[in-house]
This record gives structure tokens, sequence and C-alpha cells, in this order.
């Protein structure tokens, strides 16, 4: 199966469920007849932290790779990773990479893990204090914007205000 050819698989991850159903069907294009005999072996590492942290969207299929490159115990210097991510549209894109010697280290040196074991739940007014600062993060007039070109405003209204 061409699949075999990685040590790990990474998927966008914006629930589960999602890359049990994106490996199965890689791997039944690949004419395997038990598709889930291989998933934990294959992806199982890189759900560890997007199974705690829930969907980030665009960084979800970043965030998986993070957690596999942390959560493998096997040395995966010199190896090659399938990356699958997806859009809500209709387009998808395969790819693949080889960890770089030090890899490894350099992400668990991240202590994500740890990181994430410290997080405490927020109170609903707590929760609503953040998500109302949100806006008014970059509320700058566009002369004060840094960047030239093309480039992100701030909101008004509710709508995003870009600049060229």
């Amino acid at each position: 199966a061409y699949s075999d050819r990685f040590a790990a698989l990474v998927y966008h991850v914006p629930y589960g469920k999602m890359s049990r159903k994106a490996h199965r069907h890689l791997r039944t294009l690949d004419g395997d007849a038990a598709p889930d005999a291989s998933f934990d072996r294959l992806v199982g590492n890189s759900l560890v932290m997007p199974s705690q942290v829930g969907n980030i969207y665009t960084g979800s299929m970043y965030l998986a790779l993070a957690s596999l490159l942390s959560s493998a115990t096997e040395d995966l210097t010199g190896k090659r990773v399938g990356l699958f991510s997806y859009g809500s549209g209709s387009c998808a894109e395969f790819f693949s990479g080889v960890v770089q010697d030090g890899a490894q280290a350099r992400v668990k040196a991240l202590g994500l893990e740890a990181r994430l074991s410290r997080r405490r739940a927020l109170s609903i007014p707590e929760y609503e204090d953040v998500m109302r600062a949100r806006e008014h993060l970059d509320e700058r007039p566009a002369a004060d914007a840094a960047g030239t070109g093309f480039r992100y405003q701030g909101t008004r209204d509710h709508k995003r205000i870009y600049a060229t």
C-alpha cells in the first residue's frame, strides 16, 4: 500500500472522527481490507494534543504534527510523514515531509503537554471578558498599522478592514 511508505500520517483534525474517516478512505484506496487496524499505529500519536485542544481550524494539522513529534516514543528522524489537510470547500492537499535530526527533541523541549496540563477552566464571566477583549485587539488607525502593501487594519462594525 502506498500509505505504508510513511512512518506516520497526520490529518487535519477539526474533530477526532474526521481523521478516522480520512484514514479509512486513504487505506481503502490503498487496498487495505482492514484500515482501522493501522489507525492507532500510524495516527494515534498525532491526536494526543488535538483531543485536548479541539479545533483550531487552519492550524489543526500543524498541532497534530506537533503532537506526533512530541508524543511518539519511536525516533522518527529521517522517516517520512504523510500530511493531509482539507478545507471547507472542494480542495485538499496531501504532502509529505522527512523528520529532520533534532526535530523531535526541539518539539519535546517546548513542553506543550505540560502547558496544556496547566490550563484551567474559565467561568462564564471570565470567558465573556476574554471574548470582549478580542474585539479590541487591533483598533489602531490605518496610518498607524505596521507594514506596506495589502495588510489587515483591524475591525470596524464587526467587519475586517484591509488596506493596500
